[in-house]
């Protein structure tokens, strides 16, 4: 049975996200490729060969779609077992000076860094 990995805050296919998945797949691992944007995470998926990656489309602001990507987790699969690791890469990343962040997108990007990292790190965890 494949081992499982979870990949939280995959974008485009030349980010961070997707080179550890690549990188998870290389490994052995079937990879559930979580982010915003499903044709995003579908070309990502595909870039891993047949059977290697599951796209899965979550908010990690979202406790309910948190919990639902963790249901899938920890349930094993066609092949794969349970997710045995998980990583956390979700961010809003724009470069923009300090002195013009609005207290709007410092929340936003509170919400993604911090809060959506309670919520994987507490589905996780279980």
């Amino acid at each position: 049975m494949q081992p499982t990995a979870v990949v939280v805050g995959v974008g485009s296919e030349e980010g961070l996200g997707a080179a550890v998945v690549r990188r998870f797949a290389r490994g052995g691992f079937h990879v559930l490729v979580g982010g915003r944007t499903i044709e995003k995470l579908e070309q990502v998926v595909k870039s891993l060969g047949e059977g290697n990656g599951t796209p899965v489309v979550v908010d990690v602001t979202s406790e309910a779609d948190v919990m639902r990507l963790f249901q899938l987790a920890s349930s094993p699969g066609a092949g794969r077992s349970a997710a045995s690791v998980v990583v956390f890469n979700a961010g809003n990343n724009q470069h923009i000076p300090l002195q013009q962040v609005s207290a709007a997108q410092f929340e936003d990007f509170w919400r993604v860094g911090c809060f959506g990292g309670f919520l994987v790190g507490r589905e996780a965890a279980k």
